[in-house]
């Protein structure tokens, strides 16, 4: 997020967050055909582990999808000569198999035509592989896939790194992401023999990752033997889309952008929720993609406000913004009370072991209590990347957590005294809507290339696996209700 200033803008991202890589270019990247040219750089190093993190985990829970070892292996990958069998390899192959049979379903009744198995066939990647890697769509060297996975429409094959990625992947996010990322890929092969390469990369990334949801949700229902999704999975699954979105501070990426982690978030769960064949209309429709400007001051800063700063400068931005929505609803702005350990609040009515870690409207005294030591460590944390470029949760993890206190508070406003956490998350959505730039020069809050990765990531650090909605989780479900505010204002959360 930044801060307007007279002649002068202080880049203020109010987020760089990203529980998985923050640039594209590791997982499922992108197509690798030769007009695409090569995929973008791999770290150089594994990425750090995410340390000093609040209590609720900031990566998914371990997945309790089952090994698979019993499902039989239709799909060979070719590891490229003797290579000891590592403990994901069974899931791999499951994987593999059921996207197959996916496909074999799917593309006769979307397209009319049988499916054909990928011709090049499937390929793991590392330094020490006796045999080489097709030579395909520009290489045949580890170095061209490290960290990464891609389909080459050259050879119909797909390449993944068996020794960097994969691991990072299981370890960092969960079982469910090995799936998403083949998943995605496949989705390339579908556009290899619809014509779909010839669209725009940002699109064709749209709707791979939008075939990735379809697969998924497939599995979640359980029409697969010997594989299932729950919402831990369906959350790793989120996460693995905001590790595959562009560098948040290169605006060089132009026509061959793979789109933010917020965008791809949205086609995944386009996916998720309308099957395969809500994908196939993607190049036909006006996608609504946010495309944040950068400012020169961003590199500078990261795009990040003071921990300082946050409380008077969010909170005044959103003082400023609902007390103008709901002019002529008595509505009076909230007072934000930050604590510190030892010195909880009490607020009638509400039980005190809601404060801690949080952000609680209290009606009584109109005011938001702020817990301010989890505050600062939500602030100071660093989600682990795939790609290296890790996500700070900065400044937007707290205005997520003021925000949706502010929605609690709105409700209260307009006579709902059984607040819902879901319209909160639309309405903290709208005023996000309210501050993407272009802006007059007057307001001085406005977002940062990252902020709504940031935000999509510190609602599924919040949401809770326990609960259920539409039989989809908490966290699919805050996501779409903060997506719904983001692209639609206000007008999405009162409908």
């Amino acid at each position: 997020m930044r801060t307007f200033r007279p002649a002068l803008v202080v880049g203020v991202a109010l987020l760089v967050a990203g529980c998985a890589g923050v640039s594209s270019g590791v997982v499922a990247v992108q197509s690798r055909d030769s007009a695409r040219g090569p995929i973008i750089g791999a770290p150089d190093t594994v990425p750090p582990t995410a340390t000093d993190v609040p209590s609720e985990s900031t990566t998914p829970p371990e997945s309790t999808t089952p090994t698979a070892t019993d499902v039989p292996s239709e799909v060979v990958v070719d590891y490229g000569g003797d290579r000891d069998p590592q403990p994901w390899d069974p899931l791999v192959g499951a994987y593999l198999n059921d996207i197959e049979r996916f496909w074999s379903d799917e593309f006769q009744t979307l397209y009319g035509s049988a499916w054909q198995p990928l011709a090049g066939g499937i390929h793991a990647a590392a330094p020490d592989r006796e045999q080489p890697l097709p030579a395909g769509c520009g290489g045949a060297e580890y170095s061209e896939v490290e960290g990464n996975a891609y389909y080459c429409d050259e050879g119909d094959f797909i390449v993944f790194d068996d020794h960097t990625l994969v691991p990072l992947l299981v370890e960092q996010f969960g079982n469910s992401t090995l799936g998403v990322v083949l998943a995605h890929e496949y989705g390339h092969a579908v556009q290899s023999r619809t014509g779909g390469l010839d669209q725009p990369v940002i699109l064709a990334e749209q709707q791979a990752d939008c075939f990735a949801g379809a697969w998924v949700a497939h599995v979640a229902r359980g029409e697969t033997d010997g594989l299932s999704f729950d919402d831990d999975d369906i959350r790793g699954g989120l996460v693995a889309m905001i590790a595959v979105r562009d560098p948040v501070f290169d605006p060089s990426a132009g026509a061959n952008s793979h789109g933010t982690g917020f965008d791809r978030v949205g086609a995944f769960q386009d996916g998720f929720i309308g099957g395969a064949e809500r994908c196939v209309s993607f190049f036909d429709e006006e996608r609504d993609l946010v495309d944040i400007p950068f400012d020169r001051d961003d590199y500078l800063t990261q795009g990040n406000l003071p921990f300082a700063d946050i409380v008077s400068s969010l909170g005044g931005d959103l003082d400023r913004f609902w007390t103008a929505a709901l002019a002529g609803n008595g509505f009076t702005a909230p007072a934000i009370q930050p604590f510190g350990r030892g010195d909880e609040p009490t607020c009638p009515g509400v039980d005190s072991n809601e404060f801690e870690q949080s952000a609680v409207y209290c009606p009584a005294t109109n005011t938001i209590l702020l817990d301010n030591d989890y505050a600062r460590t939500l602030y100071d944390t660093a989600l682990p990347s795939v790609s290296g470029d890790d996500i700070l949760l900065g400044d937007m993890s707290v205005g997520y957590l003021l925000a949706s206190a502010y929605g609690d508070a709105v409700q209260r406003a307009v006579g709902i005294d059984d607040t819902d956490p879901l319209v909160s998350d639309c309405l903290t959505g709208a005023w996000v809507n309210d501050i993407i730039p272009p802006l007059p020069e007057q307001r001085e809050i406005r977002l940062s290339p990252g902020d709504l990765d940031e935000a999509v990531v510190t609602a599924i650090i919040r949401a809770d696996s326990e609960t259920q909605v539409n039989g989809r989780g908490e966290a699919f479900d805050k996501i779409d209700a903060f997506r719904s505010g983001v692209l639609g204002g206000l007008d999405a959360c009162t409908g």
